[in-house]
């Protein structure tokens, strides 16, 4: 499985194979090593997270889904800094 994020840093894929996209979700804040996505199905949002590193061409190298319940801390953090930025217009 290889993950890649666009350009402009709005989506997130996921490929089974270099050219084959299994997934796509579009993305709401990267913060530091922190990445915040969304999951869409049956018309619900799901709000994920994931701790990632960038290579020097701005690439995704590493991308870890399993954190720690100190990590959720952090996300949960991220997320009501989202959500402030949204209400107000950011």
């Amino acid at each position: 499985m290889y993950i890649e994020i666009s350009a402009d840093h709005r989506e997130l894929m996921v490929y089974e194979k270099e050219s084959v996209i299994l997934r796509r979700y579009p993305v709401l804040m990267i913060r530091g090593e922190w990445i915040l996505f969304a999951d869409q199905t049956d018309g619900r949002m799901e709000i994920l997270a994931a701790r990632v590193t960038f290579d020097e061409q701005g690439c995704i190298a590493s991308f870890d889904r399993h954190l720690t319940r100190d990590q959720w801390h952090v996300v949960h953090k991220l997320w009501q800094e989202y959500e402030r930025e949204h209400r107000a217009g950011g």
